[in-house]
């Protein structure tokens, strides 16, 4: 889905405890300040059918999630031209980039990542969705480090009967197990899993 990435700024106002001034009067606090990532999609780029429900898909599904270490989307708004989603900023960017700038991570860095990613994961699962698309550009790291599971727009929701397989090739290739290029019925969520191997 194409989209505009913006650091969004909440600005949050409280009455003045000073008696003189007038009871509605609001001043602004700047210790208040809290900050999201706004996602702007423009409507008209979105008509299409397929897109839309993809769009309301992922939505759908990141509306599910509440947990440490998934990526929280906080709101969704909408005009005449746009959509607004607005979820968590992680102010210390990707998981690729951190790897990137260091060549690589130590024992004890892989173990501390691996760790919240795979327990990130475990919940997403008890919840009976797949995200389909685990690697480290979508696994976001917050001001303490704390790895958080982000970008639903391939993932799948199954249904207690569906047993959790799929015939459809979802992914970045090189992160992607055998079996989902096989053409057969895989499971999606230990394809997840075979991710969290490749990272």
């Amino acid at each position: 889905v194409f989209s505009a990435i913006y650091l969004a700024e909440e600005n949050n106002f409280r009455k003045s405890k000073n008696s003189h001034e007038n009871k509605n009067h609001h001043n602004y606090n700047p210790d208040d300040k809290h900050y999201s990532v706004c996602k702007i999609i423009p409507i008209k780029k979105n008509i299409i059918k397929h897109k839309s429900s993809k769009f309301n898909k992922e939505i759908k599904i990141h509306r599910l999630m509440h947990h440490p270490n998934v990526v929280q989307l906080i709101d969704v708004q909408k005009d005449s031209n746009y959509y607004y989603v607005f979820i968590e900023y992680c102010s210390n960017g990707d998981l690729f980039n951190y790897i990137y700038n260091r060549n690589k991570l130590t024992d004890q860095e892989s173990s501390y990542f691996l760790k919240q990613i795979l327990i990130g994961l475990k919940y997403i699962h008890s919840l009976n969705i797949a995200h389909c698309d685990i690697k480290p550009e979508n696994i976001l790291l917050d001001a303490s480090f704390h790895a958080k599971i982000c970008d639903f727009g391939t993932s799948k929701i199954f249904h207690h009967n569906k047993n959790g397989f799929t015939r459809a090739a979802y992914g970045s290739p090189s992160y992607r197990s055998p079996e989902s290029l096989s053409g057969h019925p895989y499971d999606a969520q230990k394809s997840d899993i075979w991710a969290c191997g490749v990272i």
